[in-house]
């Protein structure tokens, strides 16, 4: 589940021009089980400003909805 999660969240960054987000996102979900894990409770994800959590697709509202509900699912996932 929590791979069709990272898949979802890559194709939403994706479709709002957020490469280098959906770039971290794919490389979390193509690695170690480890490594995969110590993203979803990385700052990279989460933390504050410049988090992917709080800079991701600003300028497409439509894509942040879905976005933050993928966010809602991950966190309730772990």
């Amino acid at each position: 589940m929590i791979i069709e999660l990272l898949e979802k969240l890559e194709q939403l960054l994706n479709a709002g021009n957020e490469h280098f987000f959906a770039k971290l996102v794919n490389k979390a979900r193509l690695s170690s089980e480890q490594k995969m894990f110590e993203f979803l409770e990385s700052n990279e994800l989460w933390g504050g400003m410049g988090s992917i959590a709080d800079e991701a697709l600003m300028d497409y509202p439509e894509l942040r909805r879905e976005f933050a509900l993928t966010l809602v699912k991950i966190g309730e996932y772990q």
